[in-house]
């Protein structure tokens, strides 16, 4: 694991916090009067992409051959394990196992989760050229059968929301983008 920032490791809970390089935020809005780029957008890409596209990451490409995404069966059972259910979340919806999300005008992420064998993994990577990827955050859960749901809300364009258990205290937390430019996991 050369090469990692660690954000943090949470002793007993088999959790590994990564962070990468700061965020490069654009400084001019949309200029052009256009309506602002939805925080959160569809990103149609198969396993085999999302494979390729971790195997790009050094911190990451261990984990890449292994990685089956998340379905939605697995998000929907993140959120009933805490009794809840999609339909009973008004302020986040829950997102497939990739999507683009944009915190700031100017910057485009990938957000790819899943599993790797007995390890589930949230990654946020940077698209660059030449289908490489910059490794900018990452959440390791070392856990067996846990699955993980990720949300997002238009009032907290700057936030995501992940869990594998809705609700319950130290089962989730956010996905920041701070105001130092840096894209941060943090625990609720």
């Amino acid at each position: 694991m050369r090469g990692l920032a660690f954000a943090g490791v949470l002793a007993g809970l088999g959790v590994v916090l990564t962070a990468g390089a700061p965020e490069r935020v654009s400084a001019a809005p949309n200029a052009s009067g256009a309506a602002p780029t939805p925080a959160v957008r569809a990103l149609a890409v198969d396993a085999d992409a999302m494979r390729k596209a971790l195997a790009t990451v050094p911190a990451l490409a261990a984990l890449a051959a292994q990685f089956v995404p998340f379905s939605a069966a697995d998000a929907d059972a993140a959120l009933r394990r805490g009794g809840r259910s999609r339909d009973g979340i008004a302020v986040w919806t829950f997102q497939p196992a990739a999507f683009r999300w944009t915190p700031r005008p100017g910057r485009e992420l990938w957000v790819l989760s899943g599993r790797a064998g007995a390890t589930a993994l949230i990654a946020v990577l940077e698209p660059k050229a030449e289908q490489r990827f910059e490794h900018v955050a990452s959440l390791l859960l070392h856990e067996a059968d846990v699955t993980v749901a990720v949300g997002s809300s238009d009032q907290h364009r700057e936030q995501l929301v992940w869990s594998t258990c809705y609700g319950c205290a130290g089962e989730g937390g956010t996905i920041r983008s701070r105001e130092d430019g840096r894209i941060e996991f943090a625990y609720r």
